[in-house]
């Protein structure tokens, strides 16, 4: 009877879809002071709103179509 159950679920589990996870993919991470890095800005001047470091995401991947800035914003000294 186990055997029938075991068999039973693997074959249900095998007919699940199953999708994979996108990571979130912003440009802009920011370094905060106790060490944790937050990698969920669209704008380099949304990351500065919450007074840390940021700094560009070294793993974002631009999505299709989307256009690519070369241009590294001036940090300002506040």
């Amino acid at each position: 009877m186990r055997r029938m159950i075991l068999i039973a679920l693997t074959g249900i589990t095998l007919l699940i879809r199953v999708e994979p996870v996108n990571a979130q993919n912003y440009p802009w991470c920011q370094q905060r002071g106790d060490g944790t890095t937050n990698c969920g800005f669209v704008t380099y001047e949304q990351c500065l709103k919450q007074g840390a470091l940021c700094y560009r995401n070294p793993m974002y991947q631009p999505s299709a179509g989307e256009p690519v800035s070369r241009r590294t914003p001036r940090v300002s000294h506040q």
